[in-house]
């Protein structure tokens, strides 16, 4: 039986008049590597901060780790890994005493955060600038930093408000190895991002948000099964593979594209191996993270 890690019911968040996060529900498994999806603005960190206790919800409610309570949450905290968009810190100290605070303020002895700093460090490419104040690294190595400190000791749960933001691709592919490595350890991830495609590489589970509101969430694999696969045919006569495939066909550059059931394409392979056509490619095209996204949000920015 699969455990819920985190548990949203309901969640509003209003700010005045507007409403940044509007009856938004959804469970994250554990092991799953959960991305919760969308443009900027669309209400990811607002759910993020309340379901961490840094702000509170105005309807619904959740759980973290199984507690139910906001005022109880300092009992499964010290078992959460996170990085919030933005993470702050003092920018003349260094990344090594920065980190060294956080762990001072976590209760951590002394004597055993010198290692748990230096695998954080190693483990985002800063380790050879830990003693460089922090006020002179660049987007890219601060996001790196708070990745860092998100890795601190071994946790149960990692919430990572978009992890990539400012990195190059290099440093994009070393986080999504991280979450990976993560995940192989049966951690659960939640990984907030607008970066569909980066999402679609690492990500297990996901959820749609647009304008405050949760459009969409599944297993990937089984959202891609709600929406029919694309057939692919390179061959000779075209004409002739149309008319085996029907009005379904529809030509792409030399390629003939059909919407069709996979549960179709035995027979209509064995049709065109018997009819004698040419047959140089035939390729089940499966929807992308993108194209899931669109058809559920469509497409324009997301700005109220």
């Amino acid at each position: 039986m699969s455990v819920a890690i985190i548990e949203a019911d309901g969640l509003t968040k209003r700010f005045g008049g507007q409403t940044a996060v509007d009856e938004v529900t959804f469970s994250v498994n554990e092991g799953a590597v959960f991305g919760f999806l969308g443009p900027n603005g669309a209400g990811k960190t607002t759910t993020i901060r309340i379901v961490l206790g840094l702000i509170f919800a105005d309807a619904g409610g959740f759980s973290l780790l199984g507690e139910q309570k906001s005022s109880r949450l300092h009992r499964v905290l010290p078992r959460v890994g996170a990085f919030i968009e933005g993470p702050g810190y003092v920018p003349y100290l260094s990344a090594r005493q920065n980190l060294d605070r956080f762990l001072a303020a976590e209760g951590i002895r002394r004597s055993g955060r010198p290692k748990l700093i230096a695998d954080a460090l190693e483990a985002v490419g800063l380790e050879m600038v830990v003693d460089r104040p922090v006020g002179r690294y660049s987007l890219g190595m601060r996001q790196r930093l708070g990745l860092a400190q998100a890795l601190l000791g071994e946790r149960d749960l990692y919430i990572l408000d978009e992890p990539t933001n400012g990195l190059d691709p290099s440093g994009m592919r070393e986080v999504r190895r991280l979450i990976g490595e993560l995940a192989a350890r049966g951690k659960t991830v939640f990984i907030s991002t607008h970066l569909l495609a980066e999402a679609e590489q690492i990500c297990s589970h996901v959820a749609f948000m647009s304008q405050g509101r949760l459009v969409k969430s599944g297993a990937l694999d089984e959202l891609r099964s709600d929406y029919p696969q694309q057939l692919k045919i390179l061959g000779t006569p075209v004409g002739r593979i149309m008319e085996l495939i029907g009005p379904q066909a529809r030509l792409d550059g030399p390629a003939v594209m059909a919407d069709l059931s996979p549960k179709d394409g035995p027979r209509l392979l064995q049709a065109m191996i018997v009819d004698g056509i040419e047959i140089a490619e035939f390729t089940w095209l499966t929807p992308s993270l993108e194209e899931i996204f669109i058809a559920e949000v469509g497409e324009g920015f997301d700005v109220r």
